[in-house]
């Protein structure tokens, strides 16, 4: 599924002030792509994220998707940075929840399930509850229900965000061995410039609020050696070039345009 947003504009009215939270945005993802969001605190990021899956309505702008021959279900899915299992269900049960959704026989998305949750480092776990794993095990736990859900566009609002660095490490290198199986499409919020580089086919840079887009970065280090390559003068020159975009002086950055938003 490809992803277009033209001249997209959000506003909110709080105690009767008009609140604009994103204004002018233009964006285009790419079938299979990994592509990030990342900008200041209160740049509109999750509001961007949320207008993509339809919760919240632009006042300005169209939001459009092309789906290709193999583009899932068709849904748009969220993984947010909050736990968001059910606390009633066990981690098999959560794990397999889109598929039975799907109307899948027991056996078959138990057999799915159980494989995602042994290969990602739950095994023993798949009969606890969410309230006795760690942070990082629940977010795992999210991250397998959401590619065996097969959405055609996969959301995650920094879902990693909240976690310490060990379990953000492991967990980055998990949600890339899933994606690298499905190549789904996947937008991807982060306050994180590492992680950013370290997950995406490209960044797209927004603006302090209103957001907007202001630069485009292809990562074009090779994925295989991407953990290895975060001290190499390429990984350093576009951590530079993000952090430009990000201070807000705009300092050789071009902003992004209708023509050249991709």
């Amino acid at each position: 599924m490809r992803l277009s947003c033209t001249d997209l504009a959000v506003k909110f009215q709080v105690r009767g002030q008009i609140i604009t939270a994103l204004d002018g945005l233009f964006l285009e993802s790419r079938d299979g792509e990994f592509l990030s969001l990342i900008g200041p605190s209160g740049c509109g990021k999750t509001t961007l994220l949320r207008t993509i899956a339809g919760v919240i309505r632009p006042a300005r702008g169209t939001i459009e998707f092309e789906s290709g021959a193999d583009a899932g279900n068709g849904q748009r899915l969220m993984v947010y940075q909050e736990d968001s299992l059910f606390p009633w269900m066990t981690v098999l049960e959560n794990a397999a929840f889109g598929l039975e959704m799907k109307g899948l026989p027991v056996r078959e998305r138990t057999r799915l399930a159980l494989d995602l949750i042994n290969r990602y480092g739950l095994q023993g776990r798949e009969n606890a509850y969410p309230h006795q794993l760690s942070a990082g095990m629940k977010q795992r736990v999210a991250v397998i229900r959401a590619f065996l859900s097969e959405p055609a566009l996969l959301l995650m609002d920094e879902p990693f965000g909240a976690l310490d660095s060990p379990s953000r490490s492991a967990l980055q290198t998990s949600l890339l061995d899933l994606w690298g199986r499905s190549r789904k499409p996947v937008v991807f919020v982060t306050h994180d410039v590492d992680e950013a580089i370290y997950l995406s086919d490209r960044i797209l840079v927004l603006s302090p609020g209103p957001g907007r887009v202001v630069d485009e970065v292809v990562v074009g280090l090779p994925r295989l050696d991407r953990r290895a390559a975060m001290l190499s003068e390429e990984f350093l020159r576009l951590k530079r070039r993000i952090i430009t975009g990000l201070d807000g002086t705009g300092a050789g950055v071009e902003p992004v345009t209708e023509n050249h938003a991709a």
